[in-house]
C-alpha cells in the first residue's frame, strides 16, 4: 500500500527527503525505570535494576548540537500553539502546517499554500527565537486541517467501538496527510469509509496488519509485576505530593496492587493509574527503602527532570526490561491506537525504535548534551521493529506527579 504524494513547492534550496512510513503495533509492556539497589539482601539475587555501564550498546554517542538546536525551535513555536496538554485544532494557526527534523538536522516548517510572505516567515520566526536553521516549504493542507480530519475519525470511533472500520490513525507531518491504518483495503472499503467517516481528500488509507494486543509479556528477564507471572518495565523516576516513587505503564499493573521485582522483592504499590483516551500511565509509590530510583541510563547519561515534546525525525533512545537499549527516529508525533477495551488512547508518539513485549512503561528519551538527556515518554507499544509511547508531559499531568 502506498501514500499519495505530498503536493510540496521546494523553497529552499537545500533538498528535503521526504520519508515515508509504514506503520503496524502491538501493544508490549514496560521498559525499565532506571533504580539502584542499596542494603538488599544478596540471597534474594536480583537483576532489577540495571548496570548501564555494563551494557555492550552499539549505538554509540550520537548527540547532535544542531538537531538540539533545532528542537528547541519545534518546542518553543509548539509552546506558543498549544496553551494546554490536548491542544484542540483552532489552537493551530491557518498558516501552520506541520514541522519536522529532515537528514541535515535542520527544523522544516511547512507553510500552508498561500500564507507564504515574509510577515508569515517573520511570525515564526519571532515564535522560534530566530529563522537560524530553519527550512521552509509549502503544503497543501494546514495542520489545523489535519486536525479537524483527525477529530472526525475521533467522533466516528466514539460511536462505533465494536465495529471500527481502522484501528489506528495518525497525521503524517512528511506527507501531509491523514494515514488511516486498515486491516483490508479494496473498493469497497473505501467506499464505505468514505460514506461512514469522511471523504476528506487528505486522508490515505493504508493497509497494515493490526497486531495490537494489550497483554504483558510472559516470558521472563529484569522488570516489574504484580503477582504473577507478567512482567513490565519502569519509567523514570517522580514524585506524588513529596512522595517517591516512578512511573510505568498502566496497563502493567493495577490500581492499589503491590508491585515487585522480577525476583519477588516488593517495591511499593500502585496509588494512582489511568487507562483511557488521555493515556496509558501508573505511579507506584515506593514503600521500601532499600530501592531508590535513579535517573542513570546507558552511556553514562542522567536523566533531567526537564520533560520535552520533540518533532518528528528527532533522534530518541529508549531503555526496556526485555530490550536493554535502542535507538530510532519519531516517525508521528499524533497518533490515535483504537484499544479493544473500548477506549482510544490519543496524542501518542510513534517511532523505530526496537522494542518489544516487557519492554512497556519504560524511559523515552532524547539527549540535549554530552552527558545528560530529557525524559520525553513511557512506552505503551511495539512490535520488535517500532515503538509508541504516550508523552511524559500527559501522563505526569494527568496522574498529577512531578519529575525529580
Amino acid at each position: 500500500m502506498h501514500c499519495e504524494k505530498r503536493k510540496m513547492k521546494k523553497l529552499n534550496r537545500q533538498g528535503i527527503a521526504i520519508l515515508l512510513c509504514v506503520l503496524t503495533f502491538l501493544l508490549f509492556h514496560t521498559f525499565p525505570v532506571i533504580a539502584s539497589e542499596k542494603n538488599v539482601d544478596a540471597t534474594q539475587n536480583e537483576i532489577v535494576f540495571t548496570d548501564w555501564s555494563q551494557l555492550d550498546t552499539k549505538s554509540g554517542n550520537d548527540f547532535d548540537e544542531e538537531e538540539y538546536a533545532s528542537i528547541e525551535k519545534y518546542v518553543d513555536m509548539m509552546t506558543s500553539f498549544e496553551p494546554n496538554q490536548n491542544p484542540t485544532a483552532k489552537d493551530y494557526p491557518e498558516w501552520y502546517a506541520g514541522a519536522y527534523i529532515n537528514e541535515g538536522k535542520k527544523l522544516v516548517v511547512l507553510l500552508t499554500e498561500g500564507y507564504d510572505s515574509d510577515a508569515t516567515r517573520s511570525e515564526a520566526g519571532k515564535l522560534m527565537g530566530g529563522l537560524d536553521n530553519v527550512v521552509f516549504l509549502l503544503a497543501k493542507y494546514s495542520y489545523r486541517h489535519l486536525t479537524e480530519t483527525m477529530d472526525t475519525i475521533n467522533a466516528y470511533d466514539e460511536k462505533n467501538k465494536d465495529n471500527l472500520i481502522c484501528f489506528m490513525w495518525m497525521i503524517e507531518e512528511k506527507e501531509n496527510c491523514v494515514k488511516v491504518l486498515v486491516e483490508k483495503l479494496d473498493g469497497e472499503i473505501v467506499q464505505q469509509f468514505k460514506n461512514e467517516v469522511s471523504a476528506n481528500d487528505c486522508i490515505v488509507l493504508q493497509q497494515e496488519k493490526n497486531n495490537y494486543k494489550p497483554a504483558v509479556a510472559l516470558n521472563p528477564g529484569a522488570g516489574v509485576k504484580m503477582s504473577g507471572a507478567g512482567y513490565g518495565s519502569m519509567g523514570f523516576k517522580v514524585k506524588l505530593n513529596g512522595v517517591v516513587g516512578f512511573l510505568t505503564a498502566a496497563h502493567v499493573v493495577n490500581l492499589g496492587s503491590n508491585v515487585y521485582t522480577t525476583g519477588g522483592a516488593l517495591l511499593g504499590n500502585c496509588t494512582t493509574r489511568y487507562l483511557g483516551s488521555a493515556c496509558d500511565a501508573a505511579y507506584v509509590q515506593i514503600t521500601n527503602t532499600n530501592y531508590t530510583p535513579t535517573g542513570s541510563l546507558p552511556e553514562n547519561y542522567t536523566l533531567t527532570a526537564n520533560m520535552t515534546n520533540p518533532p518528528v525525525g528527532t533522534t530518541i533512545h529508549r531503555v526496556g526490561a526485555t530490550t536493554p537499549h535502542t535507538s530510532g527516529q519519531i516517525t508521528n508525533v499524533n497518533v490515535i491506537m483504537a484499544g479493544n477495551n473500548g477506549y482510544s488512547i490519543n496524542n501518542c508518539t510513534l517511532t523505530n525504535a526496537a522494542a518489544t513485549g516487557g519492554d512497556s512503561g519504560g524511559a523515552f528519551y532524547v539527549k540535549i548534551s554530552q552527558n545528560t538527556a530529557n525524559p520525553i515518554g513511557i512506552a505503551i507499544g511495539a512490535n520488535n521493529v517500532q515503538s509508541i509511547y504516550c508523552k511524559a508531559t500527559v501522563a505526569t499531568s494527568v496522574l498529577g506527579v512531578t519529575c525529580y
